[in-house]
């Protein structure tokens, strides 16, 4: 017997009219799409299921927001499962962290092609088609009388090509939190919130997660990982199986940027899994650097930006988000960062080179770092501040801590508060505006004091 070729759509974190953030000016019709970017990329994962003609949609947690209480969203996926159920297409859902098993069971007429699978799968579920069992959700491929510190990947009274394909979950959000739930029993520390936290912190995040994965696949084997409880991309090869994450389907901020989008799994004959990214994302994110001469006119600066743009491919974006970032001196970078009309005509003609890119609409933000080095090398104590800046920034969340709860230090409510803004505010800036406090404080003065 030679296994059944399949494909499927694995989507997650949908995360459905959940917002974005975006600090660009709009236009009203940027504003919509924004606005309506989840349900956007919703659509092409839709599509493309269609398109693809794949065997059924697995939805790895996070489709919705339930603590929002958004109807819309509901809405949205209803009628997304009706179409999808016309076309003949399954769909197996696995709740997450903002979606629970029990806000799904609330869910209002499921149509019949949609099947809520607990977290983790308390029974097996079966996906079938033309009658045969294609593929096994929740059930390992791992005897329990093999090795148990091998994947062999195999039952014993089976091979890899004559069964259906295997696929299981992998929790990094419930596995992390798990650990650090027995750690705290063991040391009577408090639980952290997140996984984030409840990761050693003597382990890095990315060998966190791969540790978590590869020992829910060696306790219960298996062909394919639904990993979820994380929003990044990921996929882990070990031996015969694949774990995957396919990553958000839509970015949130200039903090998640790249492509975005959904995964088509496609297993031959003999088990073999080749994984193709399908981008969905509508509103997209970008961030370029450029370095300005002083000797540069504004054409100088729009070829620098228009070719600096011009790398990467095309995705499914509609309207990209640009954030510019102008490093230089502070007397090159002034004629931009000083003038609003400046910039906008750089925008003009930044666009007017872009023929290809009309069908794309663009919002742009400036961010300008000047140097002030060569003015505040020429003084003993503004070159000794200079150094204690390269000293201490970027300050780790750690030293930050510690510094506010010094001697000198604000007071609780203001400790509290600074470090809940921390991790948003621009390091870049903060050490430009030093070094141009700096400026005023130590050469500015110390030139009227040898003036007098």
């Amino acid at each position: 017997m030679t296994r059944e070729s399949l494909r499927f759509i694995h989507a997650a974190n949908l995360l459905l009219d959940g917002p974005l953030y975006v600090a660009q000016e709009l236009s009203d019709e940027q504003r919509t799409l924004v606005e309506d970017a989840t349900f956007h990329a919703f659509d092409r994962v839709l599509t493309s299921c269609i398109d693809s003609e794949v065997d059924f949609l697995l939805l790895g947690g996070n489709s919705f927001i339930e603590q929002e209480h958004s109807l819309r969203a509901r809405l949205v996926l209803g009628e997304g499962f009706r179409r999808l159920e016309k076309a003949g297409i399954p769909v197996f859902i696995i709740p997450g962290t903002a979606d629970p098993d029990s806000a799904w069971r609330k869910f209002p007429r499921l149509p019949g092609n949609v099947t809520i699978c607990s977290n983790p799968v308390a029974e097996p579920v079966a996906v079938m088609r033309n009658r045969q069992v294609i593929a096994m959700i929740g059930t390992g491929t791992q005897d329990p009388e093999a090795d148990p510190n091998g994947i062999s990947g195999t039952r014993a009274s089976s091979t890899a090509a004559d069964r259906p394909l295997s696929i299981i979950t992998a929790d990094v959000a419930a596995a992390a939190f798990e650990t650090a739930q027995a750690q705290s029993d063991s040391s009577e520390t408090t639980v952290p919130e997140s996984d984030n936290d409840a990761i050693d912190s003597s382990e890095s995040r990315p060998d966190a997660i791969e540790r978590i994965v590869t020992t829910r696949v060696q306790e219960n084997g298996a062909d394919y990982v639904a990993v979820i409880g994380i929003e990044g991309e990921l996929t882990i090869r070990h031996d015969q199986c694949v774990a995957h994450s396919p990553g958000r389907i839509q970015g949130s901020s200039r903090d998640d940027p790249g492509v975005h989008g959904c995964s088509l799994i496609e297993v031959d004959q003999s088990g073999s899994i080749r994984i193709r990214r399908i981008p969905t994302a509508s509103v997209g994110w970008r961030a370029f650097a450029l370095d300005i001469s002083e000797f540069a006119d504004e054409d100088d600066v729009v070829r620098d930006m228009v070719v600096e743009c011009s790398a990467g491919g095309p995705g499914s974006e509609r309207l990209m988000l640009i954030r510019w970032t102008f490093t230089g001196a502070a007397s090159a970078l002034g004629r931009f960062a000083d003038d609003a009309a400046a910039r906008e005509l750089l925008i003009t003609k930044f666009q007017s080179l872009r023929l290809a890119e009309k069908t794309v609409s663009a919002a742009h933000s400036f961010r300008f770092l000047p140097r002030f080095h060569a003015d505040l090398d020429r003084e003993p104590l503004a070159a000794e501040f200079l150094d204690l800046l390269h000293d201490e920034l970027p300050v780790s969340e750690s030293r930050l801590s510690e510094l506010l709860a010094g001697p000198h230090g604000p007071n609780e409510i203001w400790r509290k508060r600074l470090e809940t803004m921390a991790p948003k505010l621009d390091r870049g800036i903060i050490a430009a505006t030093a070094q141009q406090m700096a400026l005023h404080w130590f050469v500015d003065e110390e030139s009227e004091g040898s003036a007098q």
